[in-house]
């Protein structure tokens, strides 16, 4: 059943990424194994009073919102985008006054003391060329800025060597 949802929420959004049709499809299995129900549209169509009532017991607003774009796009039922349109206000507003705490910003190095570790970790590097120390120094030079500017986790990931 898990497979036909995602492909008719992948025919309604040709678009959406690989990644959110696993966290819809996460989301939606998880939904349904919690209310005791099945993981069909007839179930996400049928118990919405019931789905929301659930839903707004969530602790996190952003899961809230996402939880509800699915079911949303899976069903088209008005009361999902009502109220998933309340959440994305809630999330947005939260982003915009996002702030560091200052007790956790008082104890995160600045860029200096971190660009001072690259020299480090370089110079042990050459002394000892273990694999800890390369590991060790991979992760200064990508993460210190020294190099390159800083990067996104998914750059990383998408990360290829080039064979020499």
């Amino acid at each position: 059943m898990a497979t036909e949802l995602i492909d008719l929420i992948k025919e309604k959004r040709p678009k959406l990424s690989e990644g959110s049709l696993k966290t819809y499809n996460s989301l939606l299995k998880t939904l349904s194994k919690q209310l005791g129900g099945e993981n069909t549209l007839a179930f996400f169509k049928k118990h919405v009073k019931e789905i929301i009532e659930h839903i707004e017991k969530m602790k996190s607003a952003q899961s809230q919102k996402t939880l509800l774009s699915a079911l949303f796009i899976l069903t088209e039922e008005p009361l999902y985008r009502e109220k998933m349109n309340e959440y994305v206000k809630v999330v947005n507003d939260k982003y915009r006054t996002q702030k560091t705490d200052p007790e956790r910003l008082s104890h995160l190095p600045s860029l200096d003391e971190i660009k001072s570790k690259y020299e480090i970790y370089k110079n042990n590097l050459k002394k000892n060329p273990s694999i800890e120390n390369w590991i060790s120094f991979f992760i200064v030079a990508m993460t210190s800025c020294v190099l390159i500017p800083p990067r996104r986790a998914k750059d990383i990931c998408l990360l290829k060597s080039k064979e020499v």
